[in-house]
């Protein structure tokens, strides 16, 4: 198996970590997770519908999906996996009596004790930025994998139509396109 590719199963496995938390699951069985899995591209297409509107970056698919209890994922891959910058976009579950700033603490510490290992990152900023005409902090992470390869990370959660919405995109700092991520930022609504 490609470094790539185990880099890819590594994320995508945080995304489910992310995806079981949230919807307040704590077993899931390996037929369950088949079961909610979706790799046919109109399916996931739906999905990231569902979540948001946007414009899938050039030269990139929606890959994977996930439906689980309400709480829908997707991931955005570099077509021939070119660039092993990943994109990943959470519909933010609603929890009676819990605010948004509550949820987007929970997921975000959630993503530090659950990094994707061989991935070792810190803040290394954050910026002010509108995304569909609101403004919203972006987190921009930095850290290295565990044969000492840069890595990049940026994080936030914006308004969709559908609710409260976490973006994540990481890859190596050799193959980091901010302008790429920055043209997605814009098309999200």
């Amino acid at each position: 198996m490609s470094e790539q590719r185990k880099k890819l199963l590594a994320l995508l496995g945080s995304v489910f970590i992310l995806c079981s938390c949230c919807g307040g699951l704590s077993i899931w069985a390996g037929g369950t997770f088949s079961q909610v899995t979706v790799t046919e591209p109109k399916q996931v297409q739906k999905i990231g519908q569902e979540i948001a509107i946007y414009t899938v970056p050039e030269s990139y698919a929606e890959i994977l999906g996930f439906n689980f209890m309400g709480t829908k994922t997707i991931a955005m891959a570099h077509e021939d996996l070119a660039t092993d910058t990943f994109i990943f976009m959470m519909q933010v579950p609603h929890a009676e009596g819990v605010s948004e700033a509550e949820v987007e603490n929970q997921l975000l510490a959630m993503l530090q004790r659950f990094n994707p290992q061989p991935f070792e990152m810190k803040q290394d900023r954050v910026e002010a930025r509108l995304v569909n005409d609101t403004e919203v902090d972006v987190i921009f992470n930095v850290g290295s994998d565990d044969q000492g390869a840069a890595y990049q990370q940026m994080l936030l959660f914006f308004p969709s139509q559908q609710g409260k919405v976490f973006l994540m995109a990481q890859g190596s700092a050799a193959t980091w396109n901010q302008a790429m991520l920055d043209r997605f930022l814009d098309s999200l609504r």
